[in-house]
């Protein structure tokens, strides 16, 4: 019995995913990032951007000739040596963006120096020790750590003429304070920028990731906003000096999509439209990145032999109110491929435990209040972070007791509490992070399912259908959903 020989599909999260080379799937949004046509990649938490860094990091240390990368994690990252580099109390994106590429170039000169292949020839041979030797000055090795980048209290940055047979610069070991650095910095970017140019192998690929840059994060602190501002800016930079030069270099940067969208600023629009993927999956079964895809990958590499259908070798041919399973599980996902591994491995836990031959209806409906209690966590983290009454918002809900809702009943509920929000505030914050959609003509729209803004002037609300057992509520008097269909309870 193929189920008894499955003990998990995997873990939610790629960090602890061992498997993730079997696991993986190559969707157009990964494509369009290792292709290098896009490098601000956009999801929300557990929608697999972690898995798309690790994926190459993976690939450029075992698979691929030709193709190089570091990964940067800034988890616990010294912020405040970060900032102190900048010469203004109130630094401004600007001088964000110059620190920023500094420390992409640093890293991408660390990177070529360890390992990457390079151009040959005696300008490049002369560029490698140039930078090799402002390396040591500075931190004394290539496998310095990102976060010792601006660990110095003073820099050996001096620059005079002469260097690479340009009117530019070569170093000298006058000493330049950290909080001084900011007014040199342009200088210094210029000259290893140089110095690459002539390094770098045109026929190779190489990529800066830049990942966990939520950690900290506040929406309303303007350092913070800035500092995330200017990072998007130098990866930008970054990556039209390398396509003027001929040379592969991307500096990715992984985000948040709740972050990303609260930032503020005048070239966002540019930015999304053109070096922007936002990671988006899908419940139609056959799409290119579905979820059904996702579990059937993790199938195969738990089965270990070929077969034309991997999900009916382990899921019964089974509907849910009248819903077919796999329809009626992504449709408690955030279509995100953390929910949909979580719910599949809940009821796999189920069917094992009673000796089951394929996971079925009754397994599903016995996961669901586990399921939607994790999911209901699963919005706490980034909600806390930029929305300050969001347990009063999630209060004003369980007062509602309801999943489907008028806006009238909202504000009755939501005037019963004690938030500081207004009743369209707090609509928008429910909408933002998953936790409700709203009514339009026979469909619900969720905000993890299309990118524009609530309707707060909507008719009616649903609270998804993956929080509504975790939130105790029950379905509404006319046993109808806001879409004029029937609807469960959860």
């Amino acid at each position: 019995m193929v189920l008894k020989s499955i003990q998990s599909f995997g873990k939610g999260d790629a960090e602890s995913d061992s498997g993730l080379s079997d696991f993986f799937i190559e969707t157009p949004s990964y494509k369009g990032i290792e292709n290098q046509k896009r490098l601000v990649v956009v999801g929300r938490k557990g929608a697999g951007k972690t898995a798309i860094y690790e994926m190459l990091l993976e690939r450029a240390e075992t698979l691929w000739e030709n193709f190089f990368a570091v990964g940067l994690d800034f988890h616990n990252y010294p912020w405040a040596l970060h900032d102190a580099a900048c010469s203004k109390e109130e630094p401004t994106a600007d001088q964000y963006a110059s620190l920023w590429q500094f420390l992409v170039l640093v890293e991408i000169s660390k990177l070529v120096l360890r390992k990457g292949k390079t151009r040959s020839g005696r300008e490049a041979r002369k560029a490698r020790w140039r930078l090799k030797r402002f390396i040591k000055l500075n931190w004394g090795s290539t496998n310095a750590r990102v976060t010792q980048i601006f660990s110095r209290s003073a820099y050996r940055v001096t620059l005079e003429p002469g260097a690479f047979g340009f009117k530019l610069f070569s170093l000298s070991r006058e000493k330049v304070p950290r909080e001084e650095l900011a007014s040199s910095i342009p200088s210094v970017n210029s000259w290893i920028r140089h110095a690459l140019a002539k390094l770098l192998d045109d026929r190779s690929s190489y990529f800066i990731l830049l990942d966990d840059l939520d950690d900290g994060f506040s929406a309303s602190d303007p350092a913070a906003q800035s500092r995330l501002i200017g990072l998007l800016a130098a990866a930008r930079d970054i990556r039209n000096w390398a396509q003027k030069e001929g040379l592969r270099l991307t500096p990715v940067v992984f985000m948040r999509s709740d972050i990303y969208g609260a930032l503020k600023f005048s070239s966002k629009n540019k930015i999304t439209s053109e070096i922007q993927e936002k990671i988006a999956w899908s419940e139609a079964a056959e799409d290119s990145a579905s979820l059904k895809r996702l579990i059937e990958q993790r199938i195969r590499a738990a089965i270990g032999f070929k077969t034309t259908d991997p999900w009916l070798e382990v899921f019964a041919d089974d509907r849910i109110d009248d819903v077919p399973l796999y329809e009626y599980m992504a449709a408690r996902t955030h279509r995100r491929p953390r929910d949909m591994i979580k719910l599949a491995n809940l009821c796999l836990a189920r069917a094992n435990a009673r000796g089951a031959s394929k996971i079925g209806s009754e397994h599903v409906r016995e996961a669901l209040q586990e399921y939607s209690e994790y999911l209901l966590g699963e919005l706490e983290d980034p909600a806390h972070q930029l929305v300050t009454d969001w347990n009063e918002h999630v209060m004003t809900i369980r007062r509602l007791g309801r999943w489907s809702f008028s806006r009238a009943e909202f504000e009755q509920a939501h005037e019963a509490g004690s938030a500081g929000d207004t009743c369209e505030h707090a609509l928008r914050d429910l909408y933002d992070f998953g936790m409700i959609g709203y009514a339009r003509g026979n469909a619900v729209v969720y905000a993890h399912h299309h990118d524009e803004l609530i309707d707060a002037a909507a008719p009616r609300f649903e609270v998804h259908p993956g929080l509504r057992p975790a939130l105790k509520l029950s379905a509404p008097f006319s046993g109808r959903g806001a879409a004029g269909v029937p609807q469960d309870a959860g």
